[in-house]
């Protein structure tokens, strides 16, 4: 027994580390657009990397990696196929990126992908695993991952975040915005006017700059909002501390209500009903939309 598990041993040692070696290789293609732009890309692995650039070009640099499980000749073969036809489909102003993969490759290659685009440019990005990164666009955004982190920077109104597992951040992106996770934090500074749906399995939510409806739900979490009502609002967490600041404008009719916590606030309201430390139920300036803030356990602070 001894002697076959040496010869094992010594068998692996004598393999050549190149046999394992991860075959990876680059591409890069310029396409020339004029006005508006459509992108659509999809990477079954990798991160993508998307920014503005030039008025009139669209610059797409690929990363291919072999998947580890491919012995060095095919591995080598499957970046091979991709390099030399990259998955990149131009109709006019209509750009597809990591479609129609070459069938040896399939399957059996990561893609990581960083375009540059003109401002005036709508996305849809798709990753099964990896993070996704957005930048200075101007018009609708929409992407999802199955698991990493998603970056927005400096968005026109309309985006839209998904990711399976990872955290969701979003800076100087215009309402409406949309942002889903199943498990990680949310936090976005919004510009603009408009909705906001965010929702999160579990993490904390942290809004700035709101000027309209919200719906923002964590299943365990604290919540952080801060904005103007223009519309309704209901905002959710399982367990956690919600904090509200609902700036100085426009009144509301206010239902907070916590399972297990005390409730603060520091705002005048017109109180309907009893006094209850887990419920306050009445008006704020008058009335308006219908703001509900619940927590399952935790406080909650209304400024």
């Amino acid at each position: 027994m001894k002697k076959t598990s040496l010869l094992v041993l010594l068998l692996a040692l004598a393999i050549p580390a190149t046999l394992f070696a991860r075959a990876e290789g680059t591409f890069d293609r310029t396409l020339s657009v004029n006005g508006p732009v459509s992108v659509d890309l999809t990477t079954g692995s990798g991160n993508v990397t998307v920014r503005t650039g030039g008025s009139n070009q669209v610059v797409i640099h690929g990363v291919v990696h072999a998947s580890n499980d491919w012995f060095s000749s095919d591995g080598e073969n499957a970046v091979r196929a991709v390099t030399s036809n990259p998955p990149i489909e131009q109709s006019g102003n209509s750009v597809r990126i990591g479609f129609n993969l070459p069938s040896e490759a399939k399957n059996h290659v990561s893609i990581s992908y960083e375009v540059t685009v003109p401002a005036d440019t709508s996305l849809q990005a798709h990753s099964g695993s990896g993070e996704i990164g957005v930048q200075g666009l101007r018009r609708n955004v929409e992407v999802a991952t199955g698991s990493g982190d998603v970056n927005l920077r400096d968005l026109g109104p309309q985006a839209k975040a998904r990711t399976g597992s990872g955290s969701i951040k979003a800076q100087d992106v215009a309402l409406p915005f949309t942002a889903h996770t199943g498990s990680g934090s949310i936090q976005a500074d919004l510009t603009g006017s408009g909705d906001a749906d965010v929702e999160t399995g579990s993490g904390d939510v942290r809004l700035r700059g709101l000027k309209g409806g919200l719906r923002a739900r964590t299943g365990s979490g604290d919540l952080t909002v801060e904005g103007a009502v223009q519309a309704g609002w209901n905002v959710h967490t399982g367990s956690g501390t919600v904090r509200m600041s609902m700036g100085s404008g426009a009144g509301c009719n206010l239902y907070a209500r916590t399972g297990s916590g005390n409730i603060h606030s520091e705002i005048p309201i017109t109180v309907q009903g009893n006094l209850n430390r887990h419920e306050l139920k009445g008006s704020v300036r008058g009335g308006g939309p219908d703001v509900e803030v619940s927590t399952g356990s935790g406080d909650i602070d209304l400024r």
